[in-house]
């Protein structure tokens, strides 16, 4: 079960940072992001599968923006965002990060950082950004999911 998520720089959400338990109820005035909460788990589960673009949008729900419409819009939040998730079973903790950044042209998201954890041990860990020979539109979680153990929390993710 999906116990906490993290959101930075995705429209309305700066700093955001949401425990869940088994049943959730999203409750607020019209404009308030419950909407962007939605739609940066629906950004984040496309990345976890290893491309982010209007295809993979679309089947997770999130509405098609143009460019720009992505980012934060707060003037003091950093342009490309950062969504983070995070699960717990037990006394593990498995743990997947994608920073991402929205197309400027095209549909296509980037990949500038992705990383995966499962308690201390990294199963995942690359950055575009200092490795400019990656591909930057290609994640690679879902690649690495196949080494995992079945029964491992970070198949959980």
């Amino acid at each position: 079960m999906i116990t906490k998520i993290s959101v930075d720089g995705f429209k309305s959400l700066a700093g955001f940072e949401i425990e869940l338990g088994q049943v959730n109820v999203l409750i607020g005035a019209n404009g308030s992001g419950k909407t962007n909460i939605l739609e940066a788990i629906g950004v984040l589960g496309a990345a976890a599968r290893g491309r982010v673009d209007d295809e993979a949008l679309l089947r997770r729900g999130v509405r098609l923006s143009g460019p720009g419409r992505y980012s934060a819009r707060l003037a003091e939040v950093a342009t490309a965002p950062t969504v983070t998730l995070a699960a717990e079973r037990g006394t593990t903790e498995a743990r997947y990060e994608a920073v991402l950044e929205p197309p400027s042209n095209g549909n296509v998201w980037r990949y500038a950082e992705e990383r995966g954890t499962e308690g201390d041990a990294d199963l995942l860990n690359r950055s575009t950004v200092t490795n400019g020979s990656l591909d930057a539109e290609a994640g690679w979680a879902a690649l690495k999911r196949v080494e995992l153990p079945p029964q491992g929390m970070g198949q959980t993710l």
